[in-house]
């Protein structure tokens, strides 16, 4: 499972880089506090089916220093009316940028980021694939930014010559800790000339 890490590692990298889009795209007022502790918060609303602007084969790129941090391409960009949701639609690829190169690419359907609250919703087939050979396919995923939580709630599988399966995956980067919920299937694949 140690070989799964440095995928996890580069997914909850890929989630704070990406809070840096969130930041650039925010409207100039201020975002409401985040929720203290207790129950998580509901879920947001659905966006509204009406926008207020709409980008058709749409590129943005996040740079820090001069360098490429965050390259995210989508068919369609859309902000809603109230200017809460900015919707990603259509094939959603983007790139996570180290050392010069790529290190982790992701691929989705729809991605929705709450504006206000930072929370993304990441509508599948999601698949995510680093550098070093690592995958991990979904059917969708969440971010919940006040908690700091990244659920896949509907299964997930990983490989890196190893595999991993599970019902429900949630990672918490506080504690870099991962739980692994469900009906867990992991299969070891050992190198050759290993007893």
């Amino acid at each position: 499972m140690s070989r799964m890490m440095p995928l996890l590692g580069a997914v909850l990298l890929l989630l704070v880089v990406g809070g840096t889009v969130g930041s650039h795209l925010r409207a100039s007022r201020p975002a409401s506090p985040l929720a203290q502790a207790g129950p998580a918060p509901a879920p947001a609303p659905a966006p509204s089916s009406r926008s207020m602007a709409e980008l058709r084969g749409t590129t943005l790129v996040v740079r820090s220093a001069g360098q490429k941090q965050l390259e995210v391409s989508a068919d369609r960009v859309s902000l809603s009316s109230d200017q809460r949701y900015a919707v990603f639609s259509g094939t959603v690829r983007a790139a996570l940028h180290l050392r010069g190169g790529v290190a982790l690419r992701l691929s989705a359907a729809e991605v929705i980021l709450d504006r206000q609250r930072q929370d993304l919703r990441i509508s599948g087939p999601l698949e995510l694939t680093s550098a070093e050979g690592y995958r991990l396919t979904a059917p969708e995923a969440s971010w919940n930014a006040a908690r700091r939580r990244l659920v896949f709630g509907r299964g997930i599988e990983m490989s890196a010559g190893s595999s991993i399966r599970a019902n429900r995956l949630t990672l918490d980067p506080d504690a870099q800790s991962l739980l692994l919920e469900g009906d867990v299937q992991i299969t070891f694949t050992l190198g050759e000339g290993t007893p």
